[in-house]
């Protein structure tokens, strides 16, 4: 028991001092790498503290938007670490703290499905991979994602059998989640619905969840006043709303952008200027294209069902995300005047969510070449809905070699949107441009969905049309 003790937390304190040696002894820095809103959270974490000793609550007015979990833990970080490091470089602490622990989970997921091998490389890509590091630092995404990956370690040891008692523990997880910030809310809700097959059970899970929420959200609810404003706040700030890839390109009256905002929401988002590469879903796709087109029955597994629902579902809240891609500099300046130029509204940082799912992935995948035919999945394997989730993984998977060219040689997709809508302008020479570069990103979506499906349904298609793939 002790060496294994010994062997995780070893695991852990690996994973934390990468992250410290990038963050708090300033090698990121040189990298030309930021922290988003790193003075706001910690600002605020240390006003909240003082609120609460002072009994005076009205800064909370300021805090509506985001759940508290993320600010607590940060202030915390503080009391810790304040006498130490500068008060920005403690409060990175917590963030820091929560994506190393999210390593760990990441490592005993693996282990759980598939044994040692499957965790240790799942646990070396989510520590090393330079996407995970730089994003280590989200405030409120880090303990999101912790917390939505641990509910997960639990589902998966409870391997669907889930009774009175771990219901409730279930629930209070996932309330710690959706604490942390609502984006995950779509992941953690669709992991208890898919894995509790109990409807008492079920339901139990959900209000252990709601109740969770607000207890650590307590102060939001002390009056109408502040669940009015913590309303508007979210659907002004993109919080609740029509998904903005279904919605984005009506808002900003630019129908024809409708190919670039699918491709961006379900793979593109988080290129941009000093972004790390993502490199953890490109080996998850090379490893999956392997396995796909060898003779062996790898994929088809219990394991592999777990993952490639936890992948598919991982990708949800991106898709389902109400915040707009670009809006209005006027909205985002919060001024009152009318401006057609619009700014960039969505933060590559969101896709950290996908870290720990397709990390297992990649791991089961590497290590798992040969399988017994005991080891067959009891599911039914051809079932729509399965199928339904491998492509919506794989096209996120596709995308990756495109957003690792973006993150290291050119940030090619945004300014990709700024050619396509010249398609309105009077000059011929840049109508053809946008006209042409809205022909390649058609052709794109095309072809990635084109080609998930033949990775996919390859077996069946070569049947229909009598040849192989």
């Amino acid at each position: 028991m002790w060496k294994r003790v010994v062997f995780l937390s070893a695991l852990f304190i690996v994973s934390l001092l990468v992250r410290i040696v990038f963050w708090i002894h300033g090698y990121a820095k040189s990298l030309g790498w930021v922290v988003y809103d790193v003075s706001y959270y910690v600002d605020y974490s240390v006003l909240l503290i003082s609120s609460f000793f002072s009994g005076k609550l009205e800064i909370v007015k300021s805090l509506v938007f985001h759940p508290l979990l993320g600010f607590y833990s940060t202030s915390a970080s503080l009391l810790l670490f304040r006498g130490f490091l500068d008060v920005y470089s403690a409060g990175l602490i917590s963030p820091i703290m929560f994506s190393a622990l999210t390593c760990l989970v990441i490592y005993l997921i693996g282990e759980s499905i598939s044994g040692f091998r499957v965790g240790l490389v799942a646990w070396i890509l989510a520590s090393f991979d330079l996407y995970s590091i730089q994003f280590s630092t989200t405030f409120l995404d880090m303990p999101a994602t912790f917390f939505s990956t641990l509910l997960m370690y639990l589902l998966v040891r409870y391997n669907h059998v889930v009774d009175f008692k771990r219901s409730l523990l279930t629930g209070v997880i996932a309330g710690l989640a959706v604490s942390s910030k609502h984006i995950v809310i779509p992941l953690v809700g669709l992991l208890l619905i898919f894995s509790i097959k109990n409807v008492r059970n079920l339901l139990l899970s959900l209000l252990s969840l709601m109740f969770t929420y607000i207890l650590v959200n307590f102060v939001k609810f002390a009056s109408l006043e502040y669940l009015e404003l913590m309303f508007l706040s979210n659907v002004s700030g993109g919080g609740i709303g029509i998904p903005a890839i279904i919605y984005g390109p009506i808002e900003i009256g630019k129908l024809y952008t409708y190919p670039w905002y699918i491709l961006t929401y379900l793979g593109l988002g988080y290129t941009g200027v000093g972004v790390a590469p993502y490199i953890i879903p490109l080996a998850a796709l090379i490893l999956f294209c392997y396995h796909k087109f060898s003779k062996n029955d790898t994929l088809f597994t219990d394991g592999y069902l777990y993952l490639i629902k936890w992948a598919a579902l991982s990708l949800v809240p991106l898709i389902l995300l109400p915040r707009n891609y670009w809006i209005p500099l006027s909205r985002f300046l919060g001024m009152n005047v009318e401006s057609d130029v619009l700014t960039k509204f969505f933060y590559p940082y969101y896709y950290v969510i996908t870290i720990p799912s397709y990390s297992v992935l990649a791991g089961y995948l590497f290590t798992r070449i040969v399988v017994k035919s005991s080891e067959r999945s009891s599911y039914e394997l051809t079932s729509v809905l399965m199928r339904s989730f491998e492509c919506i993984a794989t096209v996120f998977m596709l995308l990756s070699p495109l957003a690792l060219a973006a993150n290291t040689i050119y940030p090619f997709w945004d300014f990709l949107f700024t050619l396509i809508i010249n398609v309105e302008k009077e000059e011929i020479i840049l109508r053809v441009i946008g006209t042409q570069s809205m022909i390649i990103v058609i052709a794109l979506l095309i072809f990635v969905f084109l080609l998930a499906i033949i990775l996919n349904y390859r077996t069946y298609l070569s049947k229909l049309f009598k040849f192989s793939f």
